[in-house]
């Protein structure tokens, strides 16, 4: 183990080279898996040695800012982004949280934590990353919940990053680390992916990061004067004259030669592309998917913001798709963004099937609440009605249903007994 904690320490210090030869500014973000099997792959805790060599490097960009978050059953940022400088004295105890009592592996979690953090405390003109460490796969004890995690951070959390400019750089320690989980979330963000399987693979791997972290900022620094190289080169070029066609009567050969074939072809089209269109008709079926998405609108629920100050616009919010997600990702069709530090980024889900209204908490960290009850079990559908008060973290939506505030259709029946000979029907009564 000692010899492998000297790969480490050597592969932070070149990973810190190559990061001062970029010369602008790195926010960058360890996650360090902290669950149980850690134990068995470093049993001295020399882990914590390695991130404090590479955030005592010299070889660091004095104005960079590292963070630390640590994952297991869920995720903790035990360092937030902190300058070089202030990180050196905080990050130690910082790292001795890092004792791998964790039983389970919130990968998800960890990559939705450190985005949050990047885009909410990263600088403006900073190059952003994160270096993901882990030595298992997605583990959250529940085998539905672990399928919903890996789609949530192959798919949205990915997406995320990519948008933002965050390169995701993966090691994954043994061969039972989910290596096609880090390999997606490399290839999608721009980042990389390596599989450490012996002590002398981890130098070259932290290498290689350190030049995909320095390669991005050369192609840019290349591109203008490139540019400018190309336009500069087109302008000394000496134009050349068109070439004149050749005439005929005053007209080009190639309108005499072209003129009766596409007059053919025009009228070709004119009888077959109808007929085609005619027998294609029923391909109206291609918009049956969407129609299958959407609630009809007679069908169709609301969520009132109860909140002051609101944190809807409008205050409220029309349920038209069958699987509405409610969460601080970015508004689009079918999702309700609610923007507070509290609620996760993919919190909870409304899902609408069989005639009724489903809520689903999503395995979020701040819980999900029905009438300030309990915290739902995630991944369970609990049915909503008319009037019901859904708690996303500390923001309170009342779920409305239009059609509950109709008055129901009296029913009669006769009765001779009665003084007017009829009687209205009452529940559970003839």
């Amino acid at each position: 183990m000692k010899k492998l904690f000297a790969f480490l320490a050597a592969a932070f210090v070149v990973f810190g080279t190559g990061l001062r030869a970029a010369g602008p500014a790195l926010d960058v973000l360890l996650l360090l898996d902290n669950s149980g099997s850690m134990k068995q792959n470093d049993p001295q805790f020399l882990t914590r040695a390695v991130v404090a060599e590479f955030v005592n490097s010299t070889k660091l960009p004095p104005d960079a800012r590292v963070g630390i978050v640590m994952f297991a059953d869920n995720a903790t940022m035990t360092m937030p982004l902190t300058a070089i400088g202030e990180a050196r004295q905080a990050m130690q105890s910082s790292l001795t949280k890092l004792d791998y009592s964790g039983k389970l592996t919130d990968t998800a979690a960890a990559v939705e934590r450190a985005l949050y953090e990047l885009k909410h405390q990263g600088r403006a003109d900073a190059d952003k990353a994160i270096v993901l460490m882990t030595d298992g796969i997605i583990d959250t004890g529940n085998p539905a919940k672990d399928a919903e995690r890996y789609r949530w951070i192959t798919t949205d959390l990915a997406d995320s990053a990519s948008a933002a400019g965050t390169r995701i750089y993966g090691v994954a320690f043994t061969d039972k680390a989910d290596f096609q989980l880090i390999q997606s979330l490399g290839e999608a963000t721009g980042g990389d992916y390596y599989r450490i399987l012996r002590a002398d693979e981890v130098s070259g791997a932290f290498s290689r990061i350190a030049e995909g972290l320095t390669a991005k900022k050369a192609t840019v620094a290349s591109a203008a004067p490139a540019a400018a190289a190309e336009t500069a080169a087109r302008a000394a070029s000496p134009r050349q004259a068109p070439l004149q066609p050749s005439t005929v009567g005053g007209l080009p050969i190639w309108l005499l030669v072209l003129g009766p074939i596409a007059g053919i072809v025009a009228l070709i089209a004119a009888f077959i592309v109808p007929a085609m269109l005619w027998r294609s008709a029923p391909s109206s079926q291609a918009s049956k998917p969407l129609e299958d998405e959407v609630i009809p609108k007679s069908e169709r629920a609301f969520l009132r913001d109860l909140n002051s100050p609101p944190v809807l616009s409008p205050s409220k919010y029309e349920i038209t798709q069958r699987l509405t997600k409610i969460g601080r990702m970015k508004g689009r069709t079918g999702v309700l963004r609610v923007d507070r530090q509290t609620v996760s980024a993919q919190h909870a889900e409304i899902r609408y099937h069989d005639g009724t209204f489903f809520l689903v908490d999503t395995a979020s960290a701040n819980k999900t609440r029905l009438d300030e009850g309990s915290p739902l079990q995630p991944y369970v559908e609990v049915p909503l009605k008319d009037g019901r008060v859904i708690s996303i973290a500390d923001c309170r939506f009342e779920f409305y249903v239009p059609e509950a505030d109709q008055a129901p259709t009296q029913v009669l029946f006769l009765d001779p007994t009665s003084e007017h000979g009829i009687r209205v029907a009452t529940a559970g009564k003839k």
